[in-house]
Parts: structure tokens; sequence; C-alpha cells
């Protein structure tokens, strides 16, 4: 199931742009009409911004890859359908929090899941990741820790079962990491990555995350905002640097838009 959150401003001479939400809950809870896991504050605070979001469901607490299927599915569906709902599908970013952020990464650096929904990696044009996980069997640190312990015993395990490979195979970090200078990979696009100040030390994740797609050549910008964990998703500043991350992205793709000056 989803949502869509629409400008009230109509316009029958050009379309909006669309952002893709996906909520997070340690792929073990959430749901896309949760206050607390931010779908509602995002989907609302860009649509009087001008754009048309959809605030994507999954299956929480299933094994993957089910969840990541249907975030693709989700995808699938706003390409066929947003047009009805004001939306531009050329115009497209994918935004997660958490396991959404994770969901949403792994979702651009391993095209394959893209594929099986009979869609192309180039349709995203930028993802904006909150708070996420890049690294599935360890995102806190370089050495295990109590911490990482518990973590993979709460949400890995159930998730993505025992087995340490799945675990890599699963981790955007892992698709990045294995990218050559040959040229011939997909196209990543852009990356705004955001961690809050109090982020449960996904911090490290993050801005590891972050340097191996500068290193790699892909856009990647990296932004600290004050809050939690939990706060972070349902604050104004994230949607202002959403706002200016979309309006970059599109000037440097020579996309026009006529709505990103909406206020």
């Amino acid at each position: 199931m989803l949502n869509v959150h629409k400008p009230d401003k109509e316009d029958n001479t050009a379309l909006f742009p669309v952002v893709v939400h996906i909520h997070g809950g340690g792929w073990q809870r959430g749901d896309r009409d949760s206050y607390f896991y931010g779908g509602p504050f995002i989907g609302s605070s860009l649509a009087k911004r001008g754009f048309v979001t959809v605030v994507v469901g999954y299956r929480v607490g299933s094994v993957y890859p089910e969840n990541i299927l249907d975030v693709a599915n989700a995808l699938k569906w706003t390409i066929d359908n947003i047009k009805q709902y004001g939306g531009d599908p050329d115009k497209l970013f994918v935004s997660g929090h958490s396991a959404g952020a994770h969901l949403a990464s792994l979702l651009v650096s391993c095209p394959k899941f893209l594929q099986q929904v009979d869609l192309s990696y180039d349709i995203i044009k930028g993802v904006m990741s909150i708070s996420g996980i890049y690294t599935v069997g360890n995102p806190f640190s370089d050495t295990d820790t109590i911490q990482s312990k518990f973590y993979r015993t709460v949400y890995v395990t159930p998730t993505f079962g025992n087995d340490p490979k799945n675990w890599k195979k699963a981790s955007p970090v892992h698709h990045i990491s294995k990218r050559d200078d040959s040229g011939t990979h997909h196209r990543v696009p852009p990356f705004c990555i955001f961690n809050a100040t109090i982020d449960l030390n996904l911090n490290f994740d993050g801005q590891k995350f972050h340097n191996l797609l500068t290193s790699k050549g892909i856009s990647s910008q990296y932004h600290t905002l004050f809050g939690t964990h939990g706060t972070i998703t349902r604050t104004n500043p994230v949607v202002d640097v959403y706002y200016k991350f979309i309006q970059e992205t599109l000037k440097k793709l020579n996309i026009t838009n006529k709505h990103i000056n909406l206020q």
C-alpha cells in the first residue's frame, strides 16, 4: 500500500517532481501512516513545497528480499500511474529513513531489483538517505561490539538470516566497493546523506558510505542535522535540504522545472 501527497496548487501546464519515501523501523516494524516513523511529515511537507510525494509501505518482519521487492513494485506503480496525480515520472527521486534508507540505497546500488520489475536503473534522479544502514552486518564501527551483536540478533538475523555472505550482498557498500574503473557499470544517481547529532552511532556508516561514493566518482553530499535517530525524519531542516538538493540535481541534469520555486 502507499499514500500519495499532492500539492494544493493545481497546474494543467506542467507536472510536479516526484519523491518516493520509504519509512524506517529496523525492517521489523513501522508503516507509511505512522507519524513516529516520519512518512506523513515528509509527505505533507514536500507536497507544500511543490512535490508529489508517494509514501510507500512494505512487508515489515518479512525475510529479505521481500521488503525491497515491495519497494521496487511501489516504484513501478509510481512510474506507471503518477501522472494521474500531477507527478512527472521523469523527475523522480527516492527517499528513505533508517531501514528505509537502506532499501533506497540498495535499490540504486544493485539494479537487479529494478530489473525484476522491468524498470531501468536510470529512472531515479537522486537519493535522499536519512540515518541509513549501508553495512548490514555492522554499521557502527570496524570492530565487533556489544551494540553490533545486539543489533544483529534483533534486526539482522530475523530479516537477512545467519549467513554473513548474505549480509554482504544486502549491503550497499558491497555493491559500490566492487565497482572498478572500467566504465561498464550502471549509473548510480547523486546521493544526499543525513545523520542526526545523536544517531545510535550510525554516523560512522553514513560518513563511510559518503566517502566511498565520492571515491568512486559518484556525487554525494553529507549533512549532520540536530536531532536524534527517531526525530530527524520529522524536522523542517531535512525538508529544506531535500528541496535544495533536488533543485541542484535537476539543474545539473538540464531538466527544467517550473515548480521548484514553489513555497
